[in-house]
């Protein structure tokens, strides 16, 4: 959930981009980028920046790591756009991966996610 919607705003087009930047986060990682029980402690993690140096870190894959640095953007007002986010280097870069990847069919488990692990090795 955006930390907008915890802090009782909505705006749907920045809430949904830092949706979808934890969700590829999620895919990429294999697991989500913050963690938290209640609002409180969700909020609180929020406001730390990822850190991409990390060594739990997969991906090398700077232009990724802008990306979701932009999508993840705690100030809404600065979160990147849909269409700047869709203009983004990383995804014109991968336009055939990312075509690739959805038209193979959905995805039926975790082990058969793990298995398809072609955006690990961007």
């Amino acid at each position: 959930m955006a930390p907008e919607i915890l802090s009782g705003v909505y705006n749907k087009f920045s809430s949904d981009i830092w949706s979808a930047g934890v969700i590829l986060y999620t895919i990429i990682q294999g697991k989500p980028p913050y963690q938290g029980n209640n609002a409180k402690t969700l909020l609180k993690d929020y406001k730390r920046r990822i850190n991409f140096e990390d060594n739990n870190w997969i991906l090398e894959s700077s232009e990724l790591k802008d990306l979701l640095s932009k999508m993840l953007e705690f100030d809404c007002n600065k979160r990147i756009s849909a269409e700047d986010a869709l203009n983004h280097p990383w995804v014109k870069n991968n336009q055939s991966l990312i075509s690739t990847s959805t038209n193979n069919g959905t995805i039926n488990s975790p082990v058969d996610f793990t298995s398809k692990d072609k955006l690990r090795r961007l």
